[in-house]
């Protein structure tokens, strides 16, 4: 399968993600969180399950793993950054955004702006969760919902 992954990544995807479907297909989810899983969903896995996504970028900001994002941003020279929990879709990184924080940057320096955006990640995450289970936050099939 590496050799596939190499000249084929699209059938590589599939396969690799029908047999992620298979080990975790039995499981009783309502929501699957990715946080660091540095893949891309095909189509296939992602039509199985709703899937939220932590990325190192405003919903509006580039995309990409996180040090494209960060190196995007120094080159562009963007004045604020910041992490979002978006929906997973087919559309890279652009699925609806759940939750997102921003803040400006001050400095650009790869691992500074590195370290500030981390800071944010765990509480968006338990924020994100928490609006989801007291469903002040809902996900009704590829549309975001809020509540109060």
């Amino acid at each position: 399968m590496p050799e596939l992954r190499k000249t084929k990544i699209e059938e590589w995807r599939t396969l690799f993600d029908k047999e992620v479907y298979e080990r975790i297909k039995n499981f009783d989810v309502d929501i699957v969180m990715l946080a660091g899983y540095m893949l891309i969903l095909s189509k296939f896995l992602c039509n199985k399950f709703t899937f939220i996504n932590l990325h190192p970028a405003l919903p509006w900001g580039p995309k990409g793993t996180w040090q494209e994002v960060i190196n995007q941003i120094i080159n562009e020279k963007h004045k604020e950054h910041g992490v979002m929990i978006h929906l997973v879709t087919e559309d890279l990184d652009r699925g609806p955004d759940l939750t997102y924080c921003k803040f400006t940057i001050k400095e650009y320096d790869f691992d500074k702006i590195r370290q500030e955006g981390v800071q944010y990640e765990l509480p968006l995450i338990k924020k994100t969760l928490q609006l989801l289970s007291e469903e002040k936050l809902k996900i009704v099939g590829r549309e975001i919902f809020y509540n109060g």
